[in-house]
């Protein structure tokens, strides 16, 4: 079963993905620099997709799979190919000969795991009581990474958070920060571009497989996935290149085909009355609707919010939300003030002959400097006052 998970792009973030701590003083390994042949195994208990797993295998090609065979395919054939249990970051042809670094460590510090709890529960999507006993964490940082053939002109950066409880609730998370690149040479890319798109999500590698998908453009609409613009995350203020995921249970309907805003409009521009706009949920679970969302005034334009009954995490709904900006009035238009009386230049005057401040120029006709006066006269030939 192909399953295909398609993200709204939420219009209005405040806020885009931070990395968490890597590198030198923070991460204690890093994979060594090459192409596909590079990997680790590390030993990490965890739950997930509803099996125990006590290894995952790092890959260089922005894969982390489970058990101790690392995977080293280099061209992202889809998660329907996947016979092994996997999460795909980025799945694509990642070259670290001429850029980039892959760090990881495994911790179980208490002020790293307070600050992933507080993330996650800061979603909405999952209740306090779920997360709040986090005692590891694998971290998996790609850091401006070059792609195949040694070609660093393009970089991309995302990192991978692995984290599990006493309780073997796991979660993942993906955050993106840069990304410019999709494909290596060898997969049918040209500059970073083309061929054969990256494939970004999860699969439990069953036959059939069950999976999750986030959209990615096709060989035929190639382009660079918007991850770094858009969130599943669903609170006020989403993180725009954050992704977090529930992964300790079997996927369920909801999580394969979650429902989603349809026909959210633009931010921007003047508001429109509220019976204009034609937002929707589309729902899936348990079985295909589309219900129509009205618009709420919010001070800075309208937010729609939908609770979907069909669709619990922990026994709380799914919520959908999403908020746009927009005008409530037409701009004042502006009306150049009257400009002063001149000042400067006085009227014009004939000087010859005249007199120097003639009533008929208002008084302020004067000799051009210089020239002199005979009674009260300009005495000498000009041109003008």
């Amino acid at each position: 079963m192909r399953s295909i998970l398609i993200f709204s792009l939420l219009v209005s973030f405040s806020l885009a993905a931070t990395l968490y701590p890597f590198g030198p003083g923070v991460d204690t390994n890093t994979l060594d620099k090459g192409d596909d042949n590079v990997s680790q195994v590390v030993a990490f208990a965890v739950r997930f997709l509803g099996v125990d797993y006590t290894t995952l295998s790092i890959n260089n090609n922005g894969l982390v799979n489970t058990g101790n065979i690392p995977f080293t395919a280099y061209t992202p054939t889809g998660f329907s190919t996947l016979n092994i249990p996997s999460i795909g970051i980025y799945w694509a042809d990642v070259d670290t000969r001429t850029a980039g670094d892959v760090t990881y460590r495994v911790t179980s510090d208490a002020t790293f795991l307070a600050t992933l709890t507080a993330d996650i529960i800061a979603t909405g999507n999952y209740a306090p009581a779920i997360v709040d006993t986090l005692n590891k964490a694998l971290v998996v940082t790609w850091n401006q990474v070059g792609y195949y053939n040694r070609h660093n002109d393009k970089l991309n950066t995302f990192q991978l958070v692995i984290t599990t409880n006493s309780q073997q609730q796991t979660f993942i998370i993906f955050q993106y920060t840069r990304l410019e690149w999709t494909t290596g040479d060898a997969s049918g890319g040209s500059g970073g571009l083309g061929g054969t798109q990256p494939s970004v999500g999860y699969t439990n590698g069953l036959t059939p497989p069950v999976f999750i998908d986030l959209t990615r453009p096709t060989a035929s609409s190639p382009g660079i996935p918007p991850l770094t613009l858009i969130s599943n995350t669903n609170y006020i203020n989403p993180v725009a290149g954050e992704f977090i995921f529930r992964v300790d249970r079997p996927l369920t309907c909801c999580d394969v085909t979650p429902s989603r805003l349809s026909n959210l409009p633009a931010s921007g521009g003047l508001c429109q009355p509220a019976s204009s706009y034609n937002v929707v949920v589309q729902s899936f679970c348990p079985s295909q609707t589309t219900i129509p969302v009205l618009p709420v005034v919010t001070a800075n334009g309208y937010s729609f919010s939908y609770t979907d009954p069909g669709c619990t995490v922990d026994g709380v709904p799914l919520v959908l939300f999403a908020e746009i900006t927009c005008q409530r009035t037409a701009a004042p238009t502006t009306v150049p003030p009257t400009p002063a009386p001149t000042t400067g230049k006085p009227p014009d005057c004939d000087p010859i002959g005249s007199l120097e401040q003639p009533a008929e120029c208002g008084g302020d006709c004067l000799c051009f400097s210089g020239y002199g006066t005979t009674a009260g006269r300009c005495s000498t030939p000009a041109t003008g006052c």
